[in-house]
């Protein structure tokens, strides 16, 4: 079954409700300790005690939400299920429902939920969302086998289908951007593309609300006779009207303009020639007890994913600079390639290709929650020795984990 995922989404402590809400924000955007499905009913929230936002929670297994609770699901959703054995229906999104009949054509037959050959000719197999279905080593019959928790099925075209790891949490969402929303797609094979808020609205957290209106400063502390920090009367940066909605948790810059809730992630690289632009699970770490930084980026590069991550090792946390194989240090640079042949459970040993050469640069190194920035390229050589990929304008914009 597709694994669950319990997220809380929370908007920072330090705000409060505002007492205008005049600028086409709101002071709350629900009722305390109310329910209501979100995200398609794919999500169960419940509103904060402040009523400022929401907390989420997904149902358990084979349940969905509806009317503010979880209620059984009646077929596994988004998968297929066979109708008799010449024809298949799909079950929706939430698994409510089972759709139209579709007829298999001649020759072959419905067999968990897909329509194979029959007989089977070992070594065929097929997906359907997360079952892997193979015919047997003796063309004895089609075996449906349920990939683990966190997988779904994955077949490059030519290839034997096969489990792979989920690159996001399905129907889970992220925010692109202050004013839209991505989803994960029901098996977790990538995130959707983006869907925009409706007008007047914000995403926070991948959900989209009303504005919330910025909290008013704290009146200045006058004691003592100094007057050097009072406000003048009339002052615009006192009256709690001028506030402007708040797109986002953060402090105001000197301008009185709040910091964008999420910046999107970004990453692209020229590969032969090729321009690919990556725009699934981007990601930016640095592992501690190894003095390592990790960058990866994901991308479908027609039926095969695509997955690069440029290391850099040992470096100090923090710290920036230019590094080059060219001119060796004790610091040493690794950019590696799976170009979706590899096996996705193989760890390290699932990347064909890695740097001979390479030119890394790290522009910015934040501490966790910031951002890690910089710029990358080199020749990757595959592991036997048959291709090289020549790696150009490669660059990363990427939250950093942890």
């Amino acid at each position: 079954m597709i694994p669950r995922l319990v997220v809380v989404a929370l908007l920072a402590t330090a705000l409060a409700a505002c007492s205008g809400g005049g600028n086409g924000c709101v002071d709350t955007v629900c009722t305390p300790g109310a329910k209501a499905c979100q995200a398609d009913g794919h999500l169960l929230g419940t509103c904060a005690a402040d009523g400022r936002t929401w907390e989420l929670a997904s149902c358990p297994d084979t349940t969905y939400c509806s009317a503010g609770q979880c209620v059984p699901t009646l077929c596994a959703p988004a998968q297929r299920v066979c109708y008799d054995p010449k024809a298949w229906q799909q079950c929706d999104a939430l698994g409510t429902s089972l759709g139209a009949q579709t007829a298999c054509a001649d020759g072959t037959a419905c067999r968990h939920g897909v329509c194979l050959d029959e007989p089977c000719l070992a070594g065929q197999s097929a997906c359907n969302g997360t079952t892997v279905i193979s015919c047997g080593v003796s063309g004895e019959g089609w075996v449906a086998t349920e990939c683990p928790a966190g997988q779904h099925c994955f077949q490059p075209e030519g290839q034997a289908a096969a489990c792979q790891a989920d690159l996001c949490v399905p129907y889970s969402r992220q925010c692109a951007g202050t004013e839209g929303y991505q989803a994960c797609a029901a098996d977790g094979s990538g995130w959707e593309a983006g869907v925009a808020c409706k007008g007047g609205q914000a995403c926070h957290n991948g959900i989209c609300t009303d504005k919330l209106c910025a909290l008013p400063q704290p009146e200045p502390d006058t004691a003592g006779g100094d007057t050097a920090g009072d406000v003048p009367a009339g002052d615009a940066t006192a009256d709690a009207d001028a506030l402007t909605p708040l797109d986002v948790p953060g402090q105001a810059d000197e301008a009185g303009e709040l910091p964008p809730l999420d910046v999107p992630d970004s990453g692209s690289a020229v590969l032969n020639g090729n321009q690919v632009t990556f725009s699934l699970s981007l990601s930016g770490k640095y592992v501690a007890n190894e003095k390592r930084v990790i960058v990866s980026m994901n991308e479908l590069v027609g039926t095969l994913m695509y997955q690069l991550e440029v290391h850099v090792i040992p470096v100090e946390e923090f710290t920036v600079g230019e590094w080059t194989s060219a001119d060796p240090s004790e610091v040493a640079c690794e950019i590696r390639l799976n170009d979706g042949t590899g096996d996705p459970g193989a760890g390290a040993d699932s990347f064909k290709y890695s740097a001979a050469d390479y030119q890394v640069t790290l522009d910015q190194f934040d501490a966790t929650g910031g951002r890690l920035k910089g710029t990358f390229s080199g020749t990757l050589k595959a592991k036997d020795g048959s291709t090289d990929i020549v790696v150009t304008n490669g660059n990363f914009d990427v939250k950093r984990k942890n």
